[in-house]
């Protein structure tokens, strides 16, 4: 049903719906059920539970997959010229997908001096919300719990501040938790999204808004939900000018002799980093001029990003052809285009 919707197969989605709300309701009254008691795919709810976590450091297996070591977590607060405060940044190797976690850790830090004064910190993160202030005593392991919402699929890192001294930190038992309260959660988004796309489509407003209600009640996503609040649209993610699954060209534009500029709408919320080939006819086969970064950070669906590129002398945009390219080590590589075997899409035809 999420898919039909999100390819405006209205046809399949109406087909779809009424399994879709079924769903959707079982999964919320599962969330009233003791884990103890539920049953997901055979498993017990909370076997379930208990293994959506993520524990660091990551283990280094070393070049022969035999030898496993815990390789040291830690940071050190220092102090930049100018600054009153001491810093540091420990940035987590992964990136969350939208929905809410639970930082758990044990922080220590080293003795700095005779006294036993402790050491005063605040720690915040990349996500923006609000800091806490820990007291540390040297040598004696400290627990910390940060509970954060991520809207959007990101990079995560947490940030340390003082402004007493700066010294060494070493982290140890850190774990990421999810579906602590919120089982079946990304389920749940994922067809109240749908729900509210197909209701707005046809016309339904008052459905709309009282799947909205529910959403915002389940699953707390603040912006996101106000987005919907808005009546976002979709993109067509069918026909020309289509790289699956992220993006669609949907204007060319010739604005100086030797410029040329492109715009692309997003077909799904938080695209990955792209690159943006383009190649020009030639002897022998198409040959690279050009080669760019899509900014596509924090782009929702049927946003526009547009981009400028040199137009070769004597080139014809029919003669022009790009291709997309996922820049991260977490996306696909080339972008599919219908009909293409090398994911090259000619422009103007």
């Amino acid at each position: 049903y999420s898919c039909a919707v999100a390819q405006r197969d209205w046809a399949q989605a109406a087909r779809l719906e009424a399994a879709a709300r079924r769903n959707l309701e079982n999964f919320e009254a599962a969330g009233l059920i003791p884990v103890d008691q539920l049953m997901l795919n055979g498993c017990p709810g909370s076997g379930w539970r208990d293994h959506s976590r993520l524990r660091l450091p990551m283990p280094d297996t070393g070049w022969n997959g035999i030898e496993f070591s815990l390789p040291p977590m830690g940071i050190r607060l220092t102090k930049e010229e100018n600054s009153r405060e001491f810093t540091s940044t420990l940035n987590l190797p992964m990136r969350l997908a939208p929905g809410v976690y639970t930082v758990h850790a044990e922080l220590k830090s080293q003795s700095y001096s005779e006294t036993a004064e402790l050491w005063k910190m605040r720690v915040g993160d990349s996500l923006g919300q609000d800091e806490e202030t820990i007291l540390v005593e040297a040598g004696k392991p400290f627990k910390i719990s940060r509970r954060i919402t991520v809207d959007r699929e990101q990079n995560l890192a947490l940030n340390f501040i003082s402004d007493q001294r700066g010294g060494k930190v070493e982290f140890s038992r850190f774990e990421i938790r999810w579906n602590e309260d919120a089982l079946l959660g990304a389920e749940r988004r994922e067809l109240y999204r749908a729900l509210i796309w197909h209701a707005w489509q046809k016309g339904a407003t008052e459905a709309a808004q009282d799947l909205l209600k529910k959403a915002r009640i389940s699953i707390p996503s603040g912006k996101e939900w106000d987005r919907f609040e808005q009546g976002g649209r979709l993109v067509d993610g069918t026909g020309k000018g289509v790289f699956y699954p992220w993006m669609k060209l949907v204007e060319v534009e010739v604005i100086q002799p030797d410029r040329m500029r492109i715009r692309f709408e997003s077909l799904k919320d938080n695209p990955p980093p792209l690159k943006v080939r383009a190649y020009r006819k030639a002897f022998g086969g198409p040959r690279q001029f050009y080669e760019g970064v899509l900014s596509t950070q924090n782009l929702n669906q049927g946003d526009s990003v547009v981009l400028e590129l040199p137009l070769p002398s004597k080139t014809e945009l029919t003669d022009i052809c790009l291709r997309l390219i996922g820049d991260g080590k977490w996306t696909l590589g080339q972008l599919r285009v219908e009909g293409s075997r090398d994911g090259r899409l000619w422009l103007g035809r």
